[in-house]
């Protein structure tokens, strides 16, 4: 075989694989800068998180108004309306409902221009109960017709009325709003869809496994009642720990103490039972980080884990 021939076959084998490299690297390049891009563009700018906050606060505002029912339906029409560029048509249910809470969970970009919002309501709505006897008396209702039966001093029979309570719901929708102009707008009724969010576990701590000694209770004891009560904490704490007594609340009782170390404990899990003025039996579980000193402790901190 010719040499020359030879080394024009190798050299032009060359050519093509550096050629190839080429190729390979350009859309290599061009998928990382496209890859880059889309980075950049969904990247939570000053503006995109001003924008967002816009979109949570119109959705949020908009459920709010929509599961707020109070069997008027011009003013529910007045209320939606201010949303929307025509009159709703949309009439309210045959109920009444508050919100007392409401919480945008989740935002998500649908296209360019749109969004979904994913809103928590806490609302307060009048049911019809079974049995009206079990009903706390705060949470029935007072109607016109009842006081003008006490007035006329009619005498009124509970069994005959219709039973209905104040009871407590929650309420998950999805809001979709879109932008105009930058500016966001709603573009659609909320949806009621089911809860998906993400949801905690209550931890506990893995180091306070043994229950307290009797001298360590008392002393427990005594700190709680005087943190409950708003008492000073001067001789309890350490010199510039962040820990301050609460008021209006009372300790019942000290049900359970574990602790890292029962001979030198330095934290501390408490389970207590608290009151208040028409709140009884609370329970709360406290965490604390201790400080022994000459036989006794300082609390450096107090938490909930």
């Amino acid at each position: 075989m010719n040499r020359r021939l030879l080394y024009r076959w190798l050299a032009s084998g060359v050519l093509w694989l550096l050629l190839l490299i080429v190729v390979v690297i350009s859309i290599r390049s061009v998928n990382i800068v496209n890859r880059t891009g889309r980075i950049a563009a969904n990247a939570l700018t000053g503006e995109n998180e001003q924008i967002i906050t816009l979109v949570r606060d119109t959705a949020r505002s908009f459920a709010v108004e929509w599961a707020t029912w109070n069997g008027n339906p011009d003013n529910y029409a007045q209320r939606t309306g201010l949303f929307l560029t025509k009159v709703p048509t949309l009439p309210p249910p045959s109920a009444i409902q508050e919100v007392t809470a409401a919480t945008v969970l989740s935002v998500n970009l649908k296209d360019n221009d749109g969004y979904s919002a994913r809103v928590l309501l806490h609302t307060h709505r009048l049911v019809p109960v079974t049995n009206a006897g079990s009903v706390p008396i705060t949470l029935v209702p007072v109607t016109r017709e009842d006081l003008a039966r006490l007035q006329s001093n009619i005498s009124l029979d509970l069994s005959q009325q219709p039973a209905l309570s104040w009871q407590d719901f929650l309420l998950y929708v999805e809001v979709p709003v879109k932008l105009v102009n930058k500016q966001p707008v709603v573009a659609g009724w909320p949806v009621i869809i089911a809860p998906d969010y993400p949801r905690g576990v209550i931890e506990q701590s893995n180091e306070c496994k043994t229950l307290a000694s009797a001298e360590f209770v008392t002393f427990i004891n005594q700190f709680m009642n005087m943190y409950y009560s708003g008492q000073p904490l001067t001789n309890f704490v350490m010199p510039g720990a962040n820990v301050k007594p609460v008021f209006e609340w009372k300790l019942d009782s000290v049900n359970e103490v574990r602790v890292n170390n029962e001979k030198n404990p330095t934290q501390a899990c408490v389970q207590v039972l608290v009151s208040a003025p028409g709140v009884s039996k609370l329970t709360q579980v406290v965490y604390l980080k201790l400080h022994p000193t000459g036989g006794s402790y300082l609390v450096e901190e107090l938490g909930s884990i």
